[in-house]
């Protein structure tokens, strides 16, 4: 059978407040911890107005400097990849879903591009599920929603809808 890839679409985060979010994350967790730990452990001033044990200092600090590390990798190496196949389209979250997840074109009933607020619709953003069906987004308010034979609705969050359109025409051969 005939798997040819006829689009493939990665995004990332590049709303401008998760960014600002993550930089809060990243500074607070790294630098006042880091900025903490010099002061009471280097040059033996405590820390605050009721400074914890150098043990303690030491160890939270080292495991708030892992989380935001560990937060910023998070982000930086979450993605949507969509992929549509001459006979299925596939979808992974990464880091989150390690493997695609995949619909079989005899499998999607209908399939409309549409505009759509993945906050009041979905809940949000990444992987969501809500009373309109399931949905898979990152960024933006434009989608491919799929409506499977079962009934069960997809939205897939796009920045190349023309494109995905297409594919999805091509696969369907409409």
């Amino acid at each position: 059978m005939d798997n040819t890839l006829l689009f493939r679409e990665i995004q990332k985060f590049r709303q401008w407040w998760a960014w600002i979010l993550v930089i809060v994350v990243f500074i607070f967790t790294t630098v006042f911890y880091t900025f903490a730990m010099l002061q009471q452990l280097v040059f033996k001033i405590p820390f605050g107005t009721r400074p914890m044990s150098d043990t303690d200092l030491l160890i939270q600090g080292s495991l708030l400097a892992i989380f935001g590390i560990l937060f910023l990798w998070l982000f930086l190496s979450t993605k949507l990849i969509t992929e549509v196949h001459t006979n299925r389209i596939c979808l992974k979250f990464y880091p989150f879903q390690r493997s695609f997840i995949c619909f079989e074109k005899d499998r999607i009933k209908t399939f409309k591009v549409r505009k759509y607020s993945p906050l009041k619709e979905y809940g949000g953003w990444g992987i969501r599920k809500s009373k309109r069906g399931f949905a898979y987004n990152m960024q933006g308010n434009t989608g491919v929603e799929l409506t499977l034979i079962e009934g069960v609705n997809i939205m897939i969050g796009t920045q190349n809808p023309d494109q995905f359109k297409e594919a999805m025409e091509k696969m369907l051969g409409h």
